[in-house]
């Protein structure tokens, strides 16, 4: 899940649908209103339909949309589902609205800017964007590179595994398949739940972290180990 604050400006529409493309189309947006905007957001929250932007990195027989966008190639794109938990106008500065959006990775803020000017008919480019969170890691908890290579006792500031990976699975080896896995041998899996490909943090008996393996078959497969037990 992620969080961004996303500015979006109403008139304007871009070939890349941020700031960085060439305009390809002005309106005037001078009667949009707050509650204008505020009302055409109900339909962008929930699951829905999202085609990404030309120039995206989604590839295409092999190459990038944007590779082709900028051969002038047609992508054809299709419709993707995402999701949108929450959607809030936060700032009305005709005409750029300052946007408050929690959604699903895979989501394009961009998509939703132009779509969101589309709906009323104006059109609207993503003018800036800032994440504020992504997953378990939020911009208020975050610190500047300059403040953390100023800090003698920097390594306080990193995060592990155990943390950043909140929502993996855990699986606790014996001292056996410690040895194993520590050596990167593989080892029989331990529950009926597990989907395959599925990845998993793996801790060795005395309790530390030993490795990130993934389910193969009716085995866990070691895909990086950091130490052993």
């Amino acid at each position: 899940t992620k969080r961004y604050l996303a500015q979006v400006h109403f008139g304007i529409s871009t070939t890349t649908d941020d700031a960085e493309g060439v305009i390809t189309d002005e309106r005037d947006a001078s009667h949009l209103t707050r509650s204008a905007v505020e009302a055409a957001l109900p339909a962008f929250t929930g699951a829905i339909m999202q085609t990404p932007p030309d120039y995206s990195a989604i590839k295409l027989g092999g190459r990038k949309a944007y590779e082709l966008a900028r051969a002038g190639k047609p992508t054809d794109l299709r419709p993707r589902q995402v999701q949108i938990d929450a959607l809030r106008l936060d700032d009305w500065q005709p005409p750029v609205a300052l946007l408050d959006v929690t959604c699903s990775s895979g989501t394009y803020i961009r998509s939703l800017a132009r779509d969101l000017g589309a709906a009323l008919g104006t059109g609207a480019y993503l003018s800036g964007l800032r994440r504020m969170m992504s997953g378990c890691f939020r911009i208020e908890d975050a610190h500047s590179l300059d403040a953390v290579l100023a800090d003698p006792d920097w390594r306080r500031h990193l995060i592990g595994a155990e943390r950043a990976l909140p929502d993996w699975r855990r699986v606790l080896l014996d001292a056996e398949a410690s040895v194993i896995v520590g050596h990167g041998g593989a080892v029989t899996l331990d529950a009926d739940d597990i989907r395959a490909g599925e990845l998993a943090l793996a801790f060795a008996s005395g309790g530390a972290l030993l490795a990130v393996i993934r389910a193969e078959g009716d085995q866990w497969v070691p895909q990086k180990v950091f130490g052993r037990d």
